[in-house]
């Protein structure tokens, strides 16, 4: 998985994610809530992280998030 961008909405509190899950797969878009980014987060998230966060920290988000959830179109377990 390959983080493309991201950016946090501090006024909508959503965290916006734009990766791929292989290689040369398409892009994929996901919206998250910050209770979402919370819950999914493998360490104590506050809303100040977001801004800076790294990408493995977003990877591991998305792991968890797609664990529950399903992946759009293509998986990466």
């Amino acid at each position: 998985m390959e983080i493309i961008e991201f950016y946090y909405n501090e006024s909508e509190q959503i965290l916006e994610i734009t990766f791929t899950a292989e290689s040369d797969g398409d892009y994929l878009n996901v919206e998250l809530s910050l209770d979402d980014a919370k819950l999914h987060s493998p360490i104590i998230l506050e809303e100040e992280d977001l801004d800076d966060a790294d990408f493995d920290l977003l990877v591991d988000m998305l792991e968890s998030y797609y664990y529950e959830n399903e992946l759009p179109s293509e998986s990466f377990f």
